[in-house]
């Protein structure tokens, strides 16, 4: 592409040109950067790009994109163009770079606190794993491309890193590209400019507060999929037993919801029948065709994201039948509500629940078919949203015959008094033991038959973050150990 594209974009303005170029790569890290480069100056959480576009023009960038027209540099043979947010520039650079990838597939959004990745991961199976057509995931645990896996840095990359990596799905011929998309990549303006051809909503609870300040302003980071990311004649599904869906439905064009109370949603579960080995329910389907389901997942949160990838395949054109025998083929997504079996009867769940409602959720589904005690195995992470703490220490409690608190990712706080946080919200029975993988042996060493232990928090991670280290630890791996050196696997 050559540079002179760039005067197209209303996102940035010319304040000088130079000679012309073919552009190699759009860069926001200086040390990423090579000769004929364009490089955008972030000001990001640690340090501002716009201190390093000396660093980027000795590398050999040929243009700059800047917010901060006093660090505009003396040297003459650089293209430079401001812009009132860096942030938009690079995704719409890098969305123009890459020949706007996304508009060649059909594209569904996924957000929302809990849910996105098991909503995800089953809409990629489903296509490609089912019914054998080429599709893309983006997420928390993984990015896939028809099969490919990727590792994934962040729930949503950010945007010159996901134009990329649509780009190579465009190049693999994907016709469908899911996405689950993270407040963050919606505040942060990572997915500026894509626009979706279906956005679903599961829930909204308390979480990353640290970051957006207040619930009103995480509900609005969310809602940007749907008023600014979502095409004039895209579809929305909407989970409308959450108070937050109830206003979003309001002010979403083309919107469709589901619902486990209200019978007028568009999808309707109600004869809902849990068990230790599958949940059974019947679906409306636009108020007339009822639909017997039987699906291995477990728990009301399951039930949930089984609707709605009901509602987001069945109004994307596939057969019912076929979508009802593909959610009875279903297993837990990895580290999500996870079951691992023993031999002595002892059922552990490994689940990423590190906020008070989807701690509450994994409790109260386990307490349904449980026979023994419930012992609970978590922490909170550092340097984030102080005020859960508590809250999750509360349900934690009310749920659990036996609490064991440990640490999750402490950064650079000081791990007991995480804990201490953690502990002012429980009432029952608990201790704390601060090394995870001793937290976790001592509550499988307090199992007795027909007893649950639930090891919250981590979930698919298999890393802890202690001071500025990111060290490997895995609650599976010590799980399986734990069972195989015993002869209980």
């Amino acid at each position: 592409m050559k540079v002179t594209e760039l005067l197209n974009l209303d996102e940035i303005k010319l304040i000088r040109n130079a000679g012309l170029f073919e552009i190699r790569d759009i860069c926001y890290n200086s040390r990423a950067v090579e000769k004929n480069d364009v490089f955008v100056a972030v000001n990001g959480f640690k340090t501002d790009g716009h201190h390093y576009i000396s660093d980027a023009l000795k590398k050999g960038a040929s243009a700059v994109i800047l917010e901060n027209e006093a660090y505009i540099p003396h040297k003459e043979d650089v293209w430079i163009f401001s812009t009132e947010d860096a942030r938009k520039a690079l995704a719409a650079v890098s969305s123009l770079f890459y020949g706007n990838p996304a508009e060649k597939m059909f594209s569904i959004g996924v957000t929302g606190t809990n849910g996105k990745t098991s909503v995800t991961t089953y809409l990629y199976d489903y296509y490609f794993n089912f019914k054998g057509m080429t599709a893309g995931l983006t997420g928390t645990i993984k990015n896939i491309i028809s099969g490919a896996e990727y590792p994934a840095k962040n729930t949503t990359l950010e945007s010159k890193d996901l134009q990329a990596l649509f780009f190579k799905m465009k190049k693999a011929r994907v016709k469908y590209l899911i996405c689950e998309v993270s407040s963050h990549a919606l505040a942060l303006k990572r997915i500026y400019g894509v626009q979706f051809d279906m956005a679903l909503f599961t829930n909204l609870t308390r979480d990353h507060l640290d970051f957006h300040k207040s619930m009103e302003r995480y509900y609005r980071s969310k809602k940007i999929l749907f008023t600014q990311n979502l095409k004039r004649n895209g579809l929305a599904v909407i989970n409308i037993d959450d108070p937050y869906g109830q206003r979003l439905i309001k002010s979403v064009h083309n919107a469709y919801s589901v619902s486990m109370m209200m019978p007028k949603a568009n999808f309707y579960i109600d004869q809902i029948q849990y068990s230790i080995n599958e949940t059974t329910f019947s679906l409306t389907v636009q108020g007339e065709t009822k639909l017997p389901i039987v699906t291995r997942l477990l728990g009301k949160f399951n039930v949930i994201n089984v609707l709605l990838l009901f509602a987001a395949l069945y109004l994307n054109g596939e057969k019912a039948e076929d979508i009802v025998k593909f959610i009875g083929t279903l297993t837990p997504v990895k580290g999500r509500f996870q079951n691992i079996k023993t031999q002595n009867n002892i059922h552990i769940i490994i689940d990423y629940a590190h906020t008070p409602d989807a701690l509450e959720n994994i409790l109260k589904a386990t307490r349904a078919f449980r026979r023994g005690k419930l012992i609970t195995v978590f922490g909170a992470g550092g340097d984030r949203d102080r005020g859960k703490r508590p809250l999750m220490g509360e349900a934690a409690s009310r749920y659990s015959d036996y609490v064991i608190v440990t640490n999750d990712n402490p950064r650079s706080e000081d791990p007991q008094k995480i804990a201490d946080d953690v502990i002012k919200g429980i009432r029952t029975a608990h201790t704390v033991i601060l090394d995870r993988k001793d937290a976790i042996i001592n509550a499988l060493d307090r199992a007795r038959p027909e007893d649950w232990v639930i090891l919250a928090g981590k979930g698919h991670e298999d890393y802890q973050i202690i001071g500025d280290k990111k060290i490997h630890f895995s609650d599976e791996e010590t799980v399986v150990n734990y069972l195989r050196s015993r002869n209980l696997l």
